[in-house]
This record gives structure tokens, sequence and C-alpha cells, in this order.
């Protein structure tokens, strides 16, 4: 402190000396189970070619729409964008499917001149390690592997997805087992089927 600012904190604090602050200490990782989902682009690069970088963007824009609404109606949490996708969590296995399936239902998104965006969507339920607002573990790997395995309008889910929301009336179609980057074993994926229409009462 110079001088006077010196004397005038003495006469503040009656001569208490400052206290400093000193660094903050470091957030402490917490393990929490979540359902991950991560979206993907379908295709992305060869779509950014022909359209070019400013159209791109501007349909990657409404995309993004159409996913943040419906992550937030279906009470998840959006992380972070992926660049071509997004990647959110949800409490709920069955709220993580219902909203994969609003996503779907609403894509692919167009524009005036016929180009569209497809994505495909992949979930898995498990254990992570907070990082703030992020996430970090196998678990959040493995989600991000299982989207990588569907097909552009498919929302697949793992084995731990599956059971969870089967119960709340979710039907699946078992794909099989797949080898997955970085998991020694082969790892059950399971499509997730459109809700049967309820018959019209008359």
């Amino acid at each position: 402190m110079t001088g006077r600012r010196a004397v005038a904190y003495l006469e503040r604090t009656g001569g208490a000396a400052p206290v400093l602050a000193g660094p903050a200490p470091p957030v402490q990782p917490v393990a929490a189970y979540r359902v991950f989902m991560f979206t993907d682009v379908v295709a992305s690069t060869p779509l950014l070619a022909h359209m070019g970088d400013r159209r791109y963007v501007e349909l990657l824009g409404e995309h993004d729409d159409v996913i943040l609404g419906a992550v937030a109606a279906g009470e998840g949490t959006a992380v972070k964008h992926t660049g071509d996708g997004w990647f959110a969590w949800f409490a709920s296995p069955s709220a993580a499917v219902r909203t994969a399936l609003a996503i779907q239902q609403r894509m692919p998104v167009c524009d005036a001149a016929g180009n569209q965006i497809a994505i495909r969507v992949g979930l898995h339920a498990g254990e992570a390690v907070t990082l703030g607002t992020d996430f970090l573990g196998l678990a959040v790997t493995l989600a991000s592997r299982v989207c990588g395995r569907a097909a552009a309008g498919e929302v697949l889910v793992s084995e731990s997805v599956r059971l969870a929301a089967s119960a709340d009336g979710f039907r699946f179609r078992r794909r099989g087992r797949f080898a997955l980057k970085g998991f020694e074993d082969r790892v059950a994926l399971f499509e997730v089927l459109a809700p049967v229409a309820e018959p019209v009462q008359v």
C-alpha cells in the first residue's frame, strides 16, 4: 500500500493487518452416476465442403437449437459443443431416451437449397468424475463410442440404459456386440425403436 492508502486503511480497520488472499483451494473431483448422451453430425466434412463455412454454420445453428431445446425440455444438462454435436447428461435413463427420440424426430434439419444435417445419438449410463461442469471417465468415453456406432437417424444405447429404460415401456432391438476403441471386451448395443402409436379411440 502507498502511504495515504495505508493511513486510510488503518483508520477504517482500527489498525488490523490486511488479510492477503492465498491461492484458491483445488476443486475436488466428485464421482457421479449419470446418463451421458453424445450426438454427432453424420458426414459433416463432405457437407461442410459442399455448403461452405458460412451456410454450414447457419444450418448447424438450427441443429443446435433443436438439440438444446430438447435437452432442456427433457431436464437434461448440455455440457459442451463438440464441434459437430453435443455432449449432455441426464439423471434419468428414461428421460435421456425420450429426449434422444425427440431430437431424432426433428431431424434432419434442412435449408432452402435442400442441404440437410442428419445426426446419430449414443447413450450410456455409468459413473464418471465431475470436473467443474464437465465429466471425465470411462462412462463418458463409452457413450461417445456408442454414438460413433449409430447410423444416421438412429439412437443406440448400451446395456445399462436398455435395462433401466425398458421398465418404462421403451422398446429396443439388439444390434449385436461390438469392438469399441479402448475397450477390451465387446460391448452389446441396442437400437431404440420409435414408440408404437396408441390406437385411436372411436
